[in-house]
């Protein structure tokens, strides 16, 4: 597969988009079908870093994890800073320096957070930011795994710890024990299984695309949208489904055959500039949204359905916005470095 691939930068942007309905959902059914299907997307950008960081050569690959554990662990940190000040400042403002200390001393830092942090992949600022832990420490954990030369021994183990995952969840889900999720929805039981799965579709492309024809992938997306769908509702609501794993893996696999499938240009550089961006600031849109429904007394149910749209494009705006005050700030210090020689 070529350094950068079209199909995948768009998956990204359609992927980014289907966690914000999964943050802020449309009303009734509907809403709660999207959420299900949207599951596949978490799975999907797991799955997309263990395929591009598939090599050859291990060197290679060290090489790659020490490239991407840099940026995403200076992704991490800022989002949390970012969260951190933020959350403050909300905090401030509805309930004055009491309510702040009282989340720090109570909520946030306290040795069981570290703790579920380290171990179980828990953000205890606002909770979405666990993606960028567990991806993390999915790098990490493969780096040893890679130094091992172990790596072609965990696809039964990937399996087994993703299956064991959707099943105590279902049966956590049965006995309404919510509190269960934080031991599954980690890198253990998640991000590291669906990484190593994106590794071992990329390092076994060539076989697989010898097995497995375009015809029967294509079917398949139907097949896998019915299973997602037949397990919500025999089930309930999980994070992820087996329906949703072998979408994630048709998708994967079809983006690897048709790397430049005709997609209009935009929405390929949406995916490749902005997905990230929006996993992590629309969750302040979304806080900002309530709050201004709260002090405008916006009730009407009109309103929910344009709700999670409306987070997906101011979030869009204010990244453009952001990209270019960027851009303009650094062409003015190359500027203003040119005039000073």
């Amino acid at each position: 597969m070529k350094a950068r691939n079209n199909t995948l930068d768009a998956l990204k942007g359609v992927a980014c988009i289907g966690v914000v309905f999964m943050h802020v959902q449309f009303p009734g059914t509907f809403g709660l079908v999207i959420v299900a299907l949207s599951r596949m997307f978490v799975a999907l950008f797991f799955g997309i870093s263990g395929y591009y960081l598939y090599s050859k050569d291990p060197d290679i690959i060290n090489i790659k994890i020490k490239r991407n554990v840099k940026k995403i662990l200076k992704m991490t940190v800022f989002s949390f800073l970012f969260y951190f000040i933020w959350e403050s400042f909300v905090r401030f403002v509805g309930g004055g320096l009491e309510k702040v200390i009282g989340w720090y001393r109570n909520d946030l830092f306290s040795w069981e957070n570290l703790l579920k942090l380290i171990f179980l992949s828990y953000d205890p600022v606002v909770g979405h930011l666990w993606f960028l832990i567990a991806l993390l420490e999915a790098y990490l954990i493969f780096w040893g795994i890679n130094k091992c030369r172990l790596s072609h021994k965990m696809s039964l183990l990937s399996i087994m710890l993703m299956e064991t995952h959707i099943i105590a969840m279902s049966i956590f889900n049965r006995i309404d024990m919510e509190d269960a999720m934080i031991f599954f929805r980690n890198v253990w039981f998640y991000g590291l299984p669906i990484f190593m799965l994106g590794y071992s579709l990329s390092k076994n492309k060539e076989k697989l695309d010898r097995k497995i024809s375009e015809r029967l992938l294509i079917l398949l997306i139907p097949v896998g949208t019915l299973l997602v769908l037949a397990e919500y509702k025999l089930i309930g609501n999980l994070q992820v489904y087996n329906g949703s794993i072998l979408l994630m893996i048709v998708f994967l696999m079809l983006a690897a055959r048709f790397p430049d499938i005709r997609i209009p240009k935009k929405f390929i550089v949406f995916g490749y500039n902005y997905s990230s961006g929006v996993y992590i600031y629309h969750w302040m849109v979304i806080e900002i949204i309530i709050k201004l429904k709260e002090v405008i007394g916006i009730r009407s149910i009109w309103f929910l359905w344009i709700e999670p749209i409306l987070v997906v494009i101011i979030t869009v705006i204010g990244l453009i916005i952001l990209s270019f005050l960027q851009r303009y700030l650094y062409c003015k210090k190359i500027k203003d470095k040119i005039e000073n020689k």
